[in-house]
């Protein structure tokens, strides 16, 4: 573990940081900290400051907790291995990386593996929301059973970036999105392992808005990819506490939420909207699956989908794998869904028809069911008419 005094493995930076108590500005150097592998580096956290950087070194390391860390928007603070050629391994009982209330912390080109509870939960709470924090080159793989049962867990926290990192063998959710807001998915890949449920890919709910997903992939041995607004996922929020006479307004598990450009392959259902108001799901390609969407009832006191479309998705699937086009729960209310053009293809086609059932929703446009897209070996339609459905539509 690194000292305050001047050694090989702690190299100190000559630019100033900022402190983060009550605005007031501290000079101080930025300095990083490289870790041995079997160092507790939790204990680093009465030292990091903005514009630090904790430096994994190759090997194999423990969890740490850390909370209120507090980078600058020029100078956060950044836990990394030495380049993204040597990533460094976390293998942890609990949680490989556990940032509670952070601010302006990047975690970037780190492998996290076993940990029971999360690779990574970025949580705020009581005290203060999380915020302003980026995920790159990130792998989580094999988390277990325990607590958030997720790959990734983000709780209570403000702008987040998620971006070309990879999701493997989960039990609950893949990345569980609760009471967030601003949260950003761009090229994560998702992959079902051997010996655990795989229940979720994205699970968006808590009360949530303003989440993208772009050019995910979710690969095969996952329930669902992406549950919007789903009771099931987590905890609901608190009921409202009303004065009297007071009107109750629509609450939504999840809003303004959009999914695009995903490709989707052997997923049991594709997406499952709950509770969600204006969330927009377009140009996705679907393969394979057992169910392309579903339409489920809301949790009491809460409100059903509405403002929300399906379109511009292109759905293929081998004779026999798809058993409905989509479905509905019984209490549910589908007519908030719009659902527009979207390519349906299969070789059973028109046969099948009838025994795929209804499409969920009000339609706004006819389905289409005669065109085969012809996909190449990157899922891209060959067929003219095709190219404006999927992930590669304009």
């Amino acid at each position: 573990m690194t000292t305050n005094r001047p050694m090989p493995f702690l190299l100190a930076l000559g630019t100033l940081a900022t402190s983060c108590v009550l605005g007031l500005s501290m000079p101080a150097a930025a300095a990083q900290y490289l870790v041995r592998p079997g160092d507790d580096w939790s204990k680093l956290k009465e030292r990091l400051k903005p514009g630090d950087e904790v430096i994994l070194m190759p090997g194999t390391h423990r969890g740490a907790r850390f909370d209120d860390l507090c980078g600058e928007p020029k100078n956060p603070i950044v836990i990394r291995s030495p380049d993204p050629k040597t990533v460094s391994t976390i293998v942890a009982d609990d949680v490989g990386i556990l940032l509670r209330r952070p601010k302006w912390v990047r975690i970037e080109n780190i492998v996290i593996s076993d940990a029971r509870r999360a690779g990574i939960v970025i949580a705020g709470d009581a005290e203060g929301r999380a915020t302003n924090i980026s995920l790159l080159n990130v792998y989580v793989a094999k988390t277990g059973d325990f607590a958030e049962k997720a790959g990734i867990s983000i709780d209570q926290t403000d702008h987040m970036t998620l971006k070309d990192c990879r999701i493997e063998a989960w039990y609950q959710s893949g990345v569980h999105i609760s009471a967030s807001t601003d949260i950003a998915l761009s090229a994560v890949q998702f992959v079902g392992g051997a010996n655990t449920p795989d229940e979720y890919g994205v699970a968006i709910d808590g009360g949530s808005a303003s989440v993208i997903l772009e050019r995910c992939r979710f690969s095969p041995g996952i329930g669902t990819a992406i549950a919007i607004g789903l009771a099931e996922t987590g905890v609901l929020p608190a009921p409202l506490t009303l004065k009297e006479g007071e009107k109750p307004t629509p609450r939504f598990l999840a809003e303004g939420i959009t999914v695009e450009r995903a490709i989707v392959k052997r997923a049991k259902r594709f997406v499952a909207f709950g509770s969600c108001a204006n969330t927009l799901v377009r140009a996705n390609t679907i393969i394979d699956p057992e169910t392309a969407y579903a339409v489920l009832e809301p949790p009491i006191g809460f409100a059903h989908i509405t403002g929300s479309s399906f379109l511009a998705n292109l759905i293929t699937w081998l004779p026999g794998t798809l058993k409905k086009f989509s479905t509905i729960a019984g209490g549910a209310d589908a007519k908030g869904l719009s659902v527009e053009a979207n390519l349906w293809n299969s070789a059973e086609l028109p046969a099948a028809r009838s025994i795929l059932g209804d499409f969920v929703g009000t339609m706004k446009s006819e389905q289409i069911l005669d065109v085969d897209p012809k996909l190449d070996g990157y899922e891209r339609p060959q067929t003219e008419a095709a190219r404006s459905f999927g992930h590669t539509s304009p």
